[in-house]
Order: structure tokens, then C-alpha cells, then sequence
């Protein structure tokens, strides 16, 4: 298990109080100068509180990530059922918290007849656990099994992708494994209208990839029945 560091990072501000009247008894614009300069301190000092604060949320999130993400490891059909999970419960949901989720079938309503479709989701999501053409067409895959439920997490994972910053999960319940949700989580929403396409684009490449080998694995099924 690899435990997350715990920064904490203590901040401290000195604003010098002063009496504008004081000083500037007979200049008023004086002393309006300096009322204003204080109170432009003390946006300055919630503006770094707010921004340092942020910044750990993403530290938390991208550490999180990386741990997700970096493990080399393979599956066959028989280590999925025992594969070890590389985050806890509560590190793996804080890792979800912090991303930005959609279902499949927002990003693409004709998926959704995919999503409800009553299967043995269990055998297909260890199937694709396992499937070494993923690793051909760039997917890394991950198996993270609780009590309650069980996630299959598939990200890209090519050598010229510059930046692996959205990944998708497929989560089914242990005891019932014929549902699925499929989530789509990104670490942020591009600002700029090019970089929203730009990454649109990888995304539905991304999905494209994993529903076509999860159809090629059930026709495969429907032709030995």
C-alpha cells in the first residue's frame, strides 16, 4: 500500500493596524489611501489562503492519481479475482471526489442501451481485466475490489500520450453483478474552447476503444451459445 504524505502547511500574515486619522489628521485623501491599502491586504491574504488550498486539493488528487496510474503490473484470468488493490476505500473515493465525473451515457445517449443491457458484468469487466489487446491499442487497466462493489478502471496508457488526465470506470456490485454504471472522471474541464476539443477528441477515442473490445467480448459470447 503506498500511504499519502500529509503536508500541512502553516501561513502567517502581519498587516500593521494603523489609525488613517492619526496620521493624516488634515488629508483625508492620505488617509483613504491607507484605509484602502489595508484592505487590499486582507484580500490579498484570502486570495492565498484560497489558492494554497487549492493547490493541496490538487497535490492530494494528482498524488492519488499517480498511484492509480503508474503501477506496471499484468493480469491473467486467474490473478483478477485475488489482485490487490492499490489505494484504499476511503483514499479511492477521495481520489473519485476530486475529479470531474460523467456518466457514459451523458457524454453519449446511444451508449446507454450499452450500460442497461442485463449481462454478467462481472465476467466481462474480468475480461477486459485481463485482455492483452488493450495493452496493444494503449489501455491500462486496474482492478479495485471492495466489499460492496467492484471497479475497473481503464486509462490511457501509450508512451506518446503526453498526458494521461481522464480515465474510465465501470462499477458493479459484488452481489449483483448483472448492472454496471460506466463513470467517466477527468482531473479538470479544459478553459479554453481549443483545449475542450482537443480533449473531447482524446475522450471519445478513449471510450471508442474500450466499447468496441467490450462488443468484440460479447459477440465472441453470443457466437459460442
Amino acid at each position: 500500500m503506498h500511504p499519502i504524505p500529509s503536508h500541512q502547511l502553516d501561513l502567517q500574515f502581519n498587516i500593521l493596524k494603523t489609525n488613517p486619522n492619526n496620521l493624516f489628521p488634515n488629508n483625508f485623501q492620505d488617509a483613504t489611501t491607507l484605509t484602502r491599502t489595508e484592505e487590499l491586504a486582507k484580500d490579498f491574504k484570502e486570495f492565498i489562503r484560497e489558492t494554497v488550498s487549492r493547490a493541496l486539493l490538487h497535490y492530494n488528487r494528482d498524488s492519488l492519481w499517480k498511484i492509480l496510474v503508474s503501477e506496471d503490473f499484468s493480469l491473467n484470468d486467474s490473478q483478477v479475482e485475488n489482485s490487490r488493490n492499490l489505494l484504499t476505500e476511503e483514499q479511492f473515493h477521495t481520489l473519485l471526489s476530486l475529479t470531474t465525473s460523467n456518466k457514459l451515457e451523458d457524454i453519449d445517449p446511444n451508449l446507454t442501451t450499452l450500460t442497461e443491457m442485463h449481462i454478467q458484468w462481472h465476467s466481462a469487466c474480468q475480461h477486459l481485466a485481463s485482455c492483452q489487446r488493450l495493452s496493444n491499442v494503449g489501455l491500462g487497466v486496474r482492478v479495485i475490489c471492495f466489499a460492496n462493489e467492484n471497479h475497473l478502471i481503464i486509462f490511457p496508457d501509450d508512451e506518446k500520450m503526453e498526458r494521461q488526465d481522464f480515465f474510465m470506470r465501470l462499477t458493479y456490485p459484488v452481489e449483483s453483478s448483472v448492472t454496471v454504471k460506466i463513470f467517466l472522471h477527468r482531473k479538470v474541464v479544459p478553459v479554453l474552447h481549443s483545449d475542450r476539443d482537443e480533449q473531447m477528441r482524446r475522450l471519445l477515442k478513449h471510450i471508442s476503444n474500450v466499447t468496441n473490445h467490450l462488443m468484440h467480448y460479447l459477440w465472441k459470447r453470443l457466437l459460442r451459445v
